[in-house]
């Protein structure tokens, strides 16, 4: 996976792990061919009616 916050790109394996200050904009993709799994955990709750989704 590569996640991009703040316009700075990581790359991510399996078992890494990315903390996202409250803020802070972040995308996401899986660069590779494989199917990927990602658990995002947001505290506070999600609200849906909050996020901004980007294509």
């Amino acid at each position: 996976m590569i996640f991009t916050v703040n316009e700075e790109s990581r790359s991510l394996s399996i078992g890494d792990v990315c903390f996202i200050r409250k803020g802070e904009r972040f995308t996401y993709k899986n660069a590779g061919s494989d199917k990927a799994k990602l658990v995002l955990v947001h505290t506070p709750n999600f609200k849906l009616e909050c996020e901004v989704f980007e294509e």
